[in-house]
């Protein structure tokens, strides 16, 4: 009974006194840079060495003369 008494007593104390808050009176408060964006047009050209069009069939040919050795382009 003696050990459960001073384990309460004891878990109590501890709860109290972690439970208090310090002031902070003297904190600063944060600064944060703030800039704006600079809005504007831009343009993004790729140049590719064959013409790709969007139908129901995709058709690839050079665009200079010789053989097409590999197509890495999967259907869907």
């Amino acid at each position: 009974m003696f050990r459960l008494t001073t384990l309460v007593v004891l878990a109590a104390a501890l709860a109290s006194t972690g439970c208090q808050r310090e002031s902070h009176a003297n904190e600063e408060p944060a600064k944060y840079l703030v800039t704006t964006p600079i809005r504007k047009d831009t343009e993004l050209t790729k140049d590719f060495v064959a013409q790709i069009k969007v139908i129901q069939h995709i058709e690839l040919r050079a665009m200079e003369k010789g053989y097409l050795q590999g197509i890495y382009v999967d259907e869907g």
